[in-house]
């Protein structure tokens, strides 16, 4: 049985995340960020009159991709 695996380096991958814009004015919506390093997310509080409560939503907007194909290879074992 053969098996693939991948072998890259560091700079073969990239991960990028992006800030969401705020909620539209007047929606009554409140937005709060919070980051580590360079990560982050939207925290979003605003309120349901269906069920007269409160809801939080947490967004993150992010995306990954191959930088340079050379970087990684394939592995037969």
């Amino acid at each position: 049985m053969t098996t693939n695996n991948v072998a890259f380096s560091k700079n073969a991958i990239g991960l990028v995340v992006r800030r969401l814009p705020q909620p539209l004015p007047g929606t009554g919506a409140i937005a709060e960020y919070a980051e580590l390093g360079n990560f982050g997310m939207r925290v979003i509080m605003s309120y349901q009159p269906n069920t007269l409560s409160q809801q939080f939503t947490v967004d993150i907007l992010y995306g990954a991709a191959v930088i340079r194909n050379g970087f990684g290879v394939q592995v037969r074992t």
